[in-house]
């Protein structure tokens, strides 16, 4: 087993980056006690969570989730702890990549982690090689804060966290 991961954050106060959906998409965010789509069903959902979800004529397109709490993240065998509100299941259906959707997602993420969970940071895991929403958390002011790298052999599971000086 290995994987890494990048830290993503940036304050929910800063006024950049709003983006709007295409115009025949609505994204809008409900407590994930409200009904959970079957996407999600493995997300570690709690009923203090939030979804952001985007939908066309009815139908789900996109969707994240939003916690303020301590988040198991399965592609690191952890559960990461951060200060302010936690952004994850970021997924645009295939056939409505680069359409903006999932930049309209995150964005409406920030906005719901400030008004809704009352926080002052947000921050979301990106692997190094996700280049389309390493550009769309760039566009919203997201910077690259840390690598995290876990890896196992022989059932023991080791972790490091390696701060990315260089984008702070």
């Amino acid at each position: 087993m290995f994987a890494q991961l990048d830290r993503f954050e940036r304050e929910t106060a800063v006024a950049r980056g709003i983006a709007d959906p295409p115009e025949d998409v609505t994204v809008r965010v409900s407590p994930a006690g409200d009904g959970v789509p079957p996407a999600l069903r493995d997300a570690h959902l709690a009923p203090g969570d939030l979804l952001v979800l985007a939908e066309r004529d009815g139908e789900r397109v996109g969707h994240c989730c939003l916690a303020d709490r301590p988040v198991y993240v399965p592609e690191l065998c952890r559960r990461l702890v951060v200060e302010g509100s936690y952004l994850w299941q970021l997924a645009v259906v295939p056939a409505e990549r680069g359409r903006g959707i999932g930049t309209a997602l995150v964005a409406r993420g920030v906005t719901a982690a400030a008004a809704t969970l009352s926080a002052d940071r947000i921050a979301a895991l990106v692997a190094p090689d996700n280049v389309p929403s390493r550009r769309a958390f760039a566009s919203l002011g997201f910077r690259p804060t840390a690598r995290y790298t876990s890896y196992g052999v022989a059932g023991r599971v080791r972790h490091r966290r390696r701060p990315l000086d260089e984008y702070v």
